[in-house]
């Protein structure tokens, strides 16, 4: 009976839905990687401003490669403190910080989610309210800071400093 009945199911691209929905959605893609790395994910408030904003032309796909790239790069903090990933606004990429939406709808939604969260989005690698049990399909392979945590302190037993360590990975 399906098949004889034409469906078309239009799904609207991120930057059509609203700011929350997407607020809600990285905070989903960074538990993934709070549980994925075991750690507590830090993100700074400029720098959740620039990703409820800026312009995703791959949509989820592009927001959740971005993120993990992000989370990569905080995990190199990590490995040295072992206290959480910190997102810092310096560490975004140019597309993130220079595609930001101007639209005044979206500018007065941003700022209402981010009165509400502070200084800080902490996604706990416990967040009951998002904590997933199946992973599902993954971009990174599954012992990726693994690999990264091992490479990190092979170099650092082989005497290079931080910054020379941070360009090798």
């Amino acid at each position: 009976f399906l098949r004889r009945i034409p469906m078309v199911i239009h799904l609207p691209e991120l930057s059509a839905r609203p700011v929350f929905e997407r607020y809600l959605l990285v905070k989903y893609l960074l538990a993934r990687e709070a549980q994925h790395i075991n750690a507590d994910i830090i993100v700074e408030r400029e720098a959740l401003r620039c990703l409820l904003l800026y312009f995703c032309p791959g949509n989820i796909g592009q927001l959740r490669n971005d993120l993990q790239l992000l989370c990569a790069k905080g995990f190199l903090g990590f490995v040295r403190t072992k206290e959480q990933v910190l997102i810092e606004y310096e560490a975004l990429p140019s597309k993130v910080v220079n595609n930001i939406s101007l639209s005044e709808q979206c500018q007065l939604e941003a700022g209402k989610i981010l009165a509400q969260i502070g200084t800080i989005l902490r996604v706990s690698k416990n967040d009951s309210d998002i904590l997933l049990h199946d992973e599902g399909n993954r971009s990174l392979p599954g012992d990726f800071y693994q690999q990264i945590n091992a490479r990190f302190d092979f170099l650092e037993r082989q005497g290079l400093d931080k910054s020379e360590i941070n360009t090798c990975l």
